[in-house]
């Protein structure tokens, strides 16, 4: 759930750059969501519901983020809740408030030690966000034991060698949440140029590093078309403005346009989203590769803007040594 697509730093890779009017959601449109959330309760009687809040920055708009999770809560099913953050946030009473009601896991970026994460992610006035981010994960990580933190660390090809450089700083500052790596790729707009080549061993090598250090990993844990949200029917991405779109990357982009959350339960609404499902193949062969279930043939957002080439490669030097690196490890 995008609640806003505003944000506090200006990061120079943001797949959301390419949206030129930064919506926050309405009133009206806030209460289209909890009424959107209500009826699919009572359509599909879920045993479970994974609620993410993304922006933008989420966290600028918390009340919006306490007054639906309060009326989720109502409805008497089981609830996570989950935020993506760039870990500005530090207002101590406001993450309280939103543990309270069932908050407990979040997802905030570091691109590396200092040098490099202030490179991509600053404020508006070109300032880092490197400092702050350190100084809350301390006071959470001291307050809320509780709270849940997925670390995210986006390779490019600057800071693609400096990964042990990071991990010196979390063990320096004591910091003991989980790590994942994610990679930068090139938006809608434009190309980010530091963007790595696929065939580049900087997937695997950054990944052994951490194992070595203790960090722990899912084989193909961030290979994403092995959840993709496209193709997911049970899955809903939705808009600042309440509309549904079929990939997370190609918010607020017409061509990924779906129907508005309104629409639920009539025939448009189904058949509309249903034509996701039906997106073929990037390549004749990709029905006899092996790859296929990692890569469910090519992702759609990389190949709408002529950014995809095939991943068979990459899984090779990347993804297979990985797997190989996990059990070595763990034998």
């Amino acid at each position: 759930m995008h609640l806003n697509y505003d944000c506090n730093l200006k990061c120079s890779y943001c797949y959301q750059n390419v949206i030129a009017e930064k919506v926050v959601m309405n009133d009206k449109t806030e209460k289209d969501v909890i009424n959107f959330i209500r009826k699919i309760v009572l359509d599909k009687n879920p045993e479970y519901i994974y609620l993410n809040f993304i922006g933008g920055e989420p966290t600028l708009h918390t009340d919006k983020m306490i007054r639906i999770m309060a009326a989720c809560n109502k409805l008497n099913k089981s609830f996570y809740f989950s935020a993506v953050s760039n870990g500005t946030f530090g207002n101590i009473k406001k993450i309280e408030e939103l543990l309270h009601l069932g908050l407990n896991d979040y997802f905030i970026t570091l691109d590396g030690a200092q040098k490099d994460h202030d490179k991509y992610r600053v404020y508006e006035s070109g300032m880092g966000s490197f400092s702050t981010i350190i100084r809350n994960l301390k006071r959470i990580q001291e307050k809320f034991p509780e709270i849940k933190i997925k670390l995210n660390s986006n390779l490019n090809d600057d800071n693609k060698n400096h990964v042990t450089e990071l991990l010196d700083v979390l063990e320096e500052k004591e910091i003991k949440y989980p790590l994942v790596f994610s990679k930068v790729i090139s938006t809608a707009n434009g190309k980010f140029d530091k963007t790595i080549e696929d065939n580049d061993s900087f997937w695997y090598i950054a990944h052994k590093q951490a194992i070595h250090r203790g960090y722990k990993f899912k084989p193909y844990g961030r290979e994403i078309n092995l959840a993709c949200m496209m193709k997911q029917t049970n899955c809903y991405i939705i808009g600042a403005d309440g509309f549904l779109f079929s990939c997370i990357e190609a918010v607020g982009m017409n061509e990924f346009r779906q129907a508005h959350i309104n629409d639920y339960g009539s025939a448009m609404f189904e058949i509309i989203r249903s034509q996701a499902q039906n997106i073929g193949y990037a390549y004749d062969t990709c029905a006899s590769c092996t790859f296929l279930p990692n890569c469910d043939g090519g992702c759609y957002y990389k190949r709408s803007h002529d950014d995809f080439k095939c991943p068979k490669t990459d899984f090779k030097n990347n993804g297979l040594m990985i797997i190989k690196e996990i059990f070595e490890v763990k034998s």
